[in-house]
């Protein structure tokens, strides 16, 4: 089992080389087919009660600039590949609206792993959410790497939050592509709800076995999170193992807001320190 299309969203040259450095790794040791997506966004219009007044050289300027930036991602893009002996396709969409992650989801739902960098706010200071809508909305895997942080290896220690739920489940096996080649894997339980006749999956024992058979030594831990936020503490977990993958599933509706432990995704997606992959 190996992911053969990778698809990465590079959504400008300032982020290019951080996402780069983790996903061509993955794709050359998947052999897999690269994709490199970048989106050209519609130039703003509305610029509050002027927008009549702005001459139309201003936005053919912009569109000029944002098309050679495109063209120069492009060509780091290739040079990358090139450099790393990885088969890739480069895929550069013009959009004429405003929600360009409608553009990313529908380029994204054939591959086997979609890669993002966590965002941060926009210039408006709001939060942006391509990420999460990406997870629920392809129904793919998704890797969200670090905004800040360097990770010359990623999947050679994996932790996968696990409680027992079917969305666990899903990226549990979604993400053994990475577990089959790591050097440790746990399987960490925190907090997790027994059922009658269910004990051995909700406290990971299941997974673990059936993990074996996919060729996967897993260990199997389960705590209790105490006084503090099951989000923090699976944060602690992840920096007292070393821990440079992160396998979660998550629920949740237009927009991912819950989580397979219930609500920490956001500080997840916030505080995150190492690579998380995420199913749903």
């Amino acid at each position: 089992m190996s992911y053969k299309t990778i698809l990465a969203y590079l959504p400008n040259a300032e982020s290019a080389d951080r996402i780069l450095d983790v996903a061509l790794p993955i794709a050359r040791d998947n052999n897999a087919h690269f994709i490199g997506l970048h989106v050209i966004p519609r130039v703003p219009l509305l610029y509050g009660v002027v927008a009549a007044e702005i001459p139309q050289s201003i936005i053919v300027h912009q569109e000029e600039k944002l098309a050679h930036a495109a063209t120069q991602l492009k060509t780091h893009f290739n040079a990358r590949c090139n450099d790393a002996n990885v088969k890739s396709e480069w895929r550069c969409n013009n959009v004429q609206h405003d929600d360009i992650t409608a553009d990313v989801i529908g380029q994204s739902l054939c591959a086997d792993l979609i890669v993002v960098q966590q965002e941060k706010e926009d210039e408006y200071g709001l939060p942006i959410d391509l990420p999460s809508r990406i997870v629920v909305e392809t129904a793919r895997p998704v890797l969200i790497v670090p905004h800040s942080g360097k990770f010359s290896t990623v999947g050679k220690h994996v932790v996968v939050a696990w409680n027992g739920s079917r969305e666990a489940a899903r990226a549990a096996f979604d993400a053994v592509p990475f577990m089959t080649d790591a050097q440790s894997v746990r399987i960490l339980a925190i907090d997790p709800k027994s059922r009658d006749g269910y004990d051995s999956i909700a406290l990971g024992d299941e997974i673990a076995v059936c993990l074996a058979r996919h060729d996967v030594s897993a260990e199997v831990t389960v705590t209790k999170s105490g006084d503090i936020a099951i989000g923090d503490e699976l944060l602690n977990r992840l920096s007292d193992e070393g821990c440079d993958l992160l396998v979660m599933g998550c629920y949740g509706h237009s927009r991912l807001r819950e989580t397979l432990f219930g609500g920490v995704t956001k500080n997840l997606l916030q505080h995150m320190t190492a690579p998380v992959l995420m199913s749903h």
